[in-house]
């Protein structure tokens, strides 16, 4: 085999070799971030955090004021937006509760988001 052979194996093995790299990065655990702001508003009997999503998630876990909410998509297949409820009457609109969130990816990312957010009486709009 030629110098020129040997050397455009070994340069085929190289390409190869970052191809599977590539791909390898293509399978990386990508968190969902969160596109708008969440909000705490109450209703009949406790209260709902509104959140938005820029992918789906698989799992997520949301909590407001120590209490595990109820989480249901909101929307189209394309939407991803979510509410969590929970029932408790002993929330009080005009005060501020701890909210935690954390939600996983199709690709197995986290993200997790824990603020005290103030519960208002009606959707605030703007």
């Amino acid at each position: 085999m030629s110098a020129s052979h040997r050397a455009l194996l070994t340069g085929g093995t190289a390409v190869a070799t970052l191809w599977l790299a590539g791909t390898g990065l293509a399978q990386q655990k990508v968190a969902p971030s969160f596109t708008i702001r969440r909000v705490l508003v109450k209703s009949a009997g406790g209260a709902f955090v509104s959140y938005e999503l820029d992918r789906r998630a698989v799992r997520a876990r949301v909590s407001i004021a120590g209490h595990i909410a109820r989480i249901s998509h909101v929307g189209g297949a394309k939407d991803f937006l979510y509410d969590a409820f929970v029932k408790d009457a002993s929330l009080h609109s005009g005060k501020i509760y701890a909210v935690n969130i954390t939600v996983v990816s199709v690709t197995g990312g986290t993200a997790t988001r824990s603020e005290k957010l103030l519960l208002h009486r009606t959707f605030p709009h703007g």
